[in-house]
């Protein structure tokens, strides 16, 4: 959309009764260049966070699947951080 504004500016620009420096109308056709460049750049890591989040959120998702299906680790004999609350009846999420 803005190579084509800018094909507009510099016929318009060419074309025009009022005179414009052909150094005014360059630099205006690069700096629409270059604000192009940067928002296709913008969109395209914007494009890359959004696959990236859907992967980790899969992932995470199968992992716990994994998890629940494999149960939790053998206990060693060593007392876990909520065994204490456990042992009194309250709950370690509370």
């Amino acid at each position: 959309m803005l190579l084509l504004l800018m094909v507009l500016q510099v016929v318009n620009g060419l074309t025009s009764t009022l005179e414009i420096s052909y150094g005014v109308l360059a630099a205006e056709a690069i700096r629409l260049v270059i604000f192009a460049g940067l928002l296709w750049g913008a969109a395209d890591l914007a494009d890359l966070f959004v696959k990236s989040h859907r992967d980790l959120r899969a992932m995470r998702v199968l992992l716990g699947r994994i998890a629940h299906v494999v149960g939790p680790p053998p206990s060693d004999g060593q007392p876990e951080p909520g065994d204490a609350d456990t042992a009194r009846g309250r709950d370690a999420l509370q």
